[in-house]
């Protein structure tokens, strides 16, 4: 998909979402109206009535308006997101950015070669994912989520990382022998 399709299809996506919006806006208006009337309704006759003019509006409304609708989300191809992330610099990008680009290309490895790429680092290469890499990337995902700001995020991973004492006794071992 072209930029310009792709904005197209943005644009013509606002659009409709401002067309909702607005008829939303309408029933709404009608239904605070009629609420108003209601609440200053004094005959009981006309009360039943307005209520009941309430009542079918408002199950209308509710019962028109359209499910949310889930998108699938197209995953790019493994080898284009693998090329930007080497192509990337220090300080091109926050680790919020790097961590979502991260998640974009261990999701297209698996659906693409049915392995996790964060499984095995060996010049045998990645196997099925883990109960660890599921953990770790449904952790990251949800960091994500609830952190839109790449500062929030940042001072919230640093929060739930956690050293594994033993692999830092060995990195010592090994740096000490050197």
């Amino acid at each position: 998909m072209t930029d310009e399709e792709r904005l197209a299809l943005e644009e013509k996506t606002r659009l409709e979402e401002e067309q909702r919006l607005a008829e939303e806006n309408i029933n709404l208006k009608a239904i605070e109206d009629l609420k108003a009337k209601l609440d200053k309704a004094v005959d009981p006759i006309e009360h039943a009535k307005l209520k009941a003019d309430y009542k079918a509006l408002m199950t209308e409304y509710t019962n028109r308006r359209p499910a949310q609708k889930v998108e699938e989300v197209k995953l790019r191809p493994v080898i284009e997101i693998a090329k930007e992330l080497q192509n990337i610099e220090s300080g091109d990008i926050s680790n919020r950015e790097y961590i979502v680009k991260s998640l974009e290309y261990r999701e297209a490895h698996l659906k693409e070669f049915g392995t996790d790429p964060w499984t095995n680092f060996s010049s045998e290469g990645a196997e099925e994912a883990t109960a660890d890499t599921i953990e770790v990337a449904k952790v990251l995902q949800d960091l994500v989520n609830e952190n839109e700001s790449a500062v929030d995020f940042r001072i919230k991973l640093n929060s739930v990382l956690k050293d594994d004492p033993k692999l830092i006794q060995a990195l010592n071992k090994k740096n000490k022998r050197k």
